[in-house]
């Protein structure tokens, strides 16, 4: 399974677990790193379905793709693994905050805008149930149905976040110094 985690840059190495007495893990592309099976969320490996998430827990300047694997507690936004590995490192700074909050800002908007239309859908379905008792059975479905969709955008602007996000960095993404002798200048791709 694939996932996203924040970390950061230490000279030449990629560290994670700055903020925990006593627990720093140095990461390098590609190796394996493990730990007991965890018992309960946050005690093992953490990462997160979506960049939006990972950055929540870390304000990292490398965001790294990893791929986790064995026994995963699944907290909602967090993810607590026995192993991972990273996949792939993008460096990660201000401006890359900047988009991510403007992606997150004109995807919710756009929520909004669709949250509205079923609202009114709702209302105008209350409206009709109101006003007719024999469409009454017909009005509550089409506002179950306002409401479904409704909730539907909510969740869908999440995972639209994470996409658009994935693709100004796959797409658009040209970092402005390599992370590690093994990465290209201009892809910040691992080789």
């Amino acid at each position: 399974m694939k996932g996203w985690k924040f970390l950061h840059r230490q000279g030449a190495e990629i560290v994670s677990g700055l903020g925990q007495a006593g627990i720093r893990t140095v990461w390098q592309v590609g190796e394996w790193q493990a730990v007991a099976p965890p018992t309960k969320a946050c005690a093992g490996l953490n990462c997160s379905k979506h960049p939006s998430q990972a950055i929540q827990y870390v304000k990292g300047d490398v965001l790294a793709e990893v791929e986790y694997d064995g026994t995963v507690i699944d907290d909602g936004d967090k993810l607590t693994c026995e192993r991972m590995r990273i996949l792939e490192i993008y460096a990660w700074g201000a401006e890359e905050s900047v988009m991510l909050a403007e992606i997150a800002a004109g995807m919710a908007y756009a929520a909004d805008a669709a949250y509205a239309a079923a609202y009114a859908a709702n209302v105008a379905a209350n409206a009709a149930a109101d006003a007719a008792n024999v469409a009454a059975n017909a009005a509550a479905d089409a506002a179950d149905a306002a409401d479904a969709a409704a909730d539907a955008a909510r969740r869908e602007m999440h995972e639209a976040i994470s996409d658009e996000v994935l693709l100004v960095l796959t797409g658009l993404f040209n970092p402005r110094t390599p992370l590690h002798p093994n990465f290209k200048t201009g892809g910040g791709m691992n080789e």
